[in-house]
């Protein structure tokens, strides 16, 4: 017993790391046959974690939401450069393109969960030795929904917004994006505080896991309890902190002066890759002032993004105006 409990904690986090990674790289992935090279050059055609431009929103900030209550929120998204794509259909199938990943994953697991245990939806009690495998599963098949809905919805910052950007005005693009820096606390505010909004959004969750993807709620509803017992949590609390060292162990480089300049402006100190920086240093020098106005301007424009991607940003502008 005690050994098919940890292997619930491992299953899901395992599989909810997965599933992040695999949103992450569809983006870039479309954004690469749309026409934006600059990704595999950053490499985010990868499913190494540590290589997107905000880690930390994209991949920790889901496990901690994950951790305090099971909920299969979305977190950030790769640098894209809109400009370089061939049109707006692209830019639109790129924002799609996470949510999607999602669906389709959520179809695997699905099928997956129809072999692990047969034809036999009933009891539980009857497939006992396969219940843990089968209901971290099926809880994994309702966190992929779940993060497929909530990336639809048209709130700027999250996916469903991506889609429909291109086709707005600049004035009503550059309207909205005032409110992108507070997407995720839009979120968490409709969702805990608006009660028809959580209902509709379970109820929606319920009609495409149960009627559609076949997948009883008994099973979904064992996954998550299971999923609750300290010793899942301690599991998924060991993985998010394996996370955040990783993560600053990746930050270590030798700039430390100019990694120094992200804190002075009261932002938050986000971890940038040190081939960020020595790339930076290539195109610019080692005039620091300059990489401050520069790193100034891109912050005062794009309030809401990490420190990584204003520098990957910063490095595509200069390439291009290079490239005229």
């Amino acid at each position: 017993m005690s050994r098919q409990m940890w292997l619930v904690g491992i299953v899901i986090c395992a599989g909810w790391i997965f599933s992040l990674c695999l949103h992450e790289f569809s983006h870039a992935l479309v954004a690469y046959w749309g026409g934006d090279t600059s990704v595999k050059r950053k490499g985010y055609l990868t499913f190494n974690p540590l290589k997107y431009a905000d880690p930390g929103y994209s991949i920790a900030l889901p496990l901690l939401f994950l951790l305090m209550g099971g909920l299969g929120l979305p977190g950030g998204a790769v640098y894209i450069d809109r400009e370089s794509l061939r049109n707006r259909w692209w830019q639109s199938a790129v924002a799609a393109a996470g949510p999607i990943s999602n669906i389709c994953l959520a179809v695997l697991l699905s099928i997956t969960f129809q072999l692990a245990i047969g034809s036999n939806f009933e009891s539980i009690d009857a497939i006992d030795g396969d219940s843990f495998l089968a209901s971290s599963i099926a809880f994994l098949v309702h966190l992929q929904v779940f993060a497929a809905i909530f990336n639809l919805l048209p709130i700027p910052g999250l996916d469903g917004y991506g889609m429909i950007e291109p086709w707005l005005s600049d004035h009503l693009q550059a309207k909205f994006d005032r409110f992108r820096k507070y997407s995720t606390l839009i979120i968490v505010g409709l969702f805990w505080y608006v009660p028809w909004f959580s209902n509709l959004t379970f109820a929606l969750i319920k009609l495409v896991t149960d009627n559609i993807l076949n997948i009883p709620d008994l099973f979904i509803d064992l996954g998550a309890e299971l999923f609750a017992n300290p010793i899942n949590r301690l599991i998924t609390f060991g993985i998010l902190m394996a996370f955040g060292w990783s993560l600053n162990s990746e930050a270590k480089n030798p700039f430390q002066k100019m990694g120094k300049l992200s804190k002075k402006k009261g932002n938050r100190p986000d971890r940038v890759r040190p081939e960020t920086y020595q790339r930076a240093i290539e195109l610019i020098g080692k005039d620091l002032q300059r990489i401050q106005r520069l790193l100034d301007g891109v912050r005062f424009n794009h309030p809401s993004r990490s420190e990584q991607w204003c520098w990957e940003k910063i490095i595509h502008d200069i390439e291009r105006d290079r490239r005229r």
